[in-house]
């Protein structure tokens, strides 16, 4: 049995499953392992989806994988990754193609940054990232095929993190500010410029070329 922490997100009748921040597979309790004695007065633990927790993984003798001497955690004990940089800009090399509309599976995406990072002693230079890492998402069309708002060769502002469960390296909604001078200009040497700023609004990244500039919202000195 290995020792995981992990957040409650499903609830049924009498089970229920847990994110990990060790696996990318959910994992499987009965509330019957779950230690209720914690819950009293002086904390506001509760058996619902958002709840932090800490337990025991077994393999059963079916295969499936559950957990055991399930715990309440406080909120903020849990850590599904860290962070390796913050306020990145890249270029997409090549758009992330959805699942859907001919493709079977999600084919993955690929960013270049402006400047690497270091990851430990190791330097990052491209990151891949997926349709769900895109500004805006997705969109479908008649036909059923999945299409994203962004293309080959803009710019995005992001984070970068690093995964407990696998340590894979993924972009991540950032909440930097990006200065910009203009419509048309270069966004790379004018992070300090006071003038127009573009914030991230509701997007899940920042598209900050001068052709997308339209699509997100613009806040004047």
């Amino acid at each position: 049995a290995t020792k995981e922490q992990g957040v409650v997100t499903f609830l049924k009748s009498d089970y229920g499953f847990i994110r990990s921040n060790k696996r990318r597979e959910e994992v499987y309790f009965h509330y019957s392992k779950v230690d209720l004695g914690d819950i009293n007065e002086d904390n506001d633990y509760e058996l619902k989806a958002g709840q932090e927790m800490e337990f025991l993984v077994v393999t059963e003798d079916n295969g499936r994988v559950s957990a055991r001497e399930v715990k309440f955690l406080n909120r903020g004990s849990v850590e599904f990754h860290k962070f390796l940089a913050e306020g990145v800009m890249g270029i997409i090399d090549k758009c992330p193609q959805p699942a859907g509309g001919g493709n079977s599976d999600e084919i993955s995406g690929r960013i270049r940054l402006l400047e690497s990072i270091m990851d430990a002693d190791k330097e990052v230079k491209v990151i891949d990232f997926n349709s769900t890492d895109s500004p805006g998402g997705s969109f479908s069309v008649r036909d059923g095929s999945q299409h994203l708002w962004i293309r080959e060769g803009d710019t995005l502002l992001f984070d970068v993190i690093k995964e407990s469960a696998d340590e894979s390296i993924r972009v991540f909604p950032t909440k930097k500010e990006v200065v910009a001078v203009g419509k048309n200009c270069d966004l790379t040497s004018t992070k300090q410029h006071q003038s127009t700023k573009l914030v991230q609004a509701d997007l899940d990244a920042m598209l900050i070329t001068s052709r997308s500039v339209k699509l997100v919202s613009c806040f004047f000195a």
